[in-house]
């Protein structure tokens, strides 16, 4: 009778179990898919972000801050 007992209650504990994994199952698919939407925006915005930079143009110059804080600039062409 003990023994039935014991059987019964693992039985139900382990269909509980069953079920709370089941549950996660489905919220790490949920999981999923957002972060792979996520990645997909991602990389949207990285290719806008490169057309942008390539639309733009090239100035390359060096800005130095002496320790009074006076600014130069190096203008790119001299």
């Amino acid at each position: 009778m003990a023994k039935n007992k014991l059987m019964i209650t693992l039985s139900k504990k382990f269909l509980a179990n069953d079920k709370t994994l089941e549950s996660l199952v489905v919220q790490l698919e949920g999981f999923n898919s957002v972060i792979k939407n996520q990645l997909s925006f991602n990389k949207m915005i990285e290719t806008q972000v490169a057309q942008l930079a390539s639309s733009c143009p090239n100035n390359n110059f060096s800005v130095v801050t002496t320790q009074t804080g006076k600014s130069t600039q190096e203008l790119p062409f001299p």
